[in-house]
């Protein structure tokens, strides 16, 4: 399970992790713990995440989902 926080967009939600390959996993959300429980409505939520770069505290990712046609790119702090 990896748990996410956007403090900005006021949600923080839990995900099932996928391993794909050595820099690609899938997460699939499972539970909204904070925020607008209805995202929980959508079980086809699937944020696929390839992993870039990896730095000492973070990684750089490319993103897409099954929700939008979008590409991102995010740097995303590892902590304990």
């Amino acid at each position: 399970m990896q748990v996410e926080e956007n403090i900005y967009l006021g949600y923080k939600l839990a995900y099932d992790i996928t391993w794909v390959n050595d820099c690609t996993y899938q997460l699939k959300l499972r539970q909204v713990i904070k925020g607008d429980p209805a995202i929980m409505n959508d079980s086809k939520y699937i944020l696929t995440v390839k992993i870039k770069q990896i730095n000492k505290n973070s990684y750089l990712t490319e993103n897409s989902s099954t929700f939008s046609t979008e590409i991102t790119h995010h740097e995303i702090m590892i902590t304990n």
